[in-house]
């Protein structure tokens, strides 16, 4: 598995915006933004709602195990989606 982890997004002038992450895990854009306070998740530009209570992160609509931190939820989902892509191709394969 590769993981590039970028310094986070940068405005004209080449500086990192304050309050921005941004990380790729498996091709897939992860990015992390603070948004009036709070912190708010996009895969690949699609905005997860996400709800932290008990200390841990979950993402609504969504039946994932409770994760300490976004990035952590963000990389489960992306792997289930890949899991689940592999899984349909197979499908479809044995299919013809």
């Amino acid at each position: 598995m590769l993981i590039a982890f970028s310094t986070g997004m940068r405005d004209s002038a080449g500086r990192e915006k304050r309050g921005e992450r941004t990380v790729l895990h498996r091709g897939r854009k992860i990015r992390i933004q603070r948004v009036r306070g709070r912190r708010e998740l996009y895969i690949e530009g699609e905005h997860i709602r996400t709800v932290h209570s008990n200390g841990a992160y979950r993402a609504e609509g969504f039946v994932f195990s409770p994760s300490p931190t976004l990035e952590g939820l963000a990389r489960e989902m992306v792997d289930y989606r890949a899991a689940l892509q592999a899984r349909r191709a197979r499908f479809l394969a044995a299919r013809r």
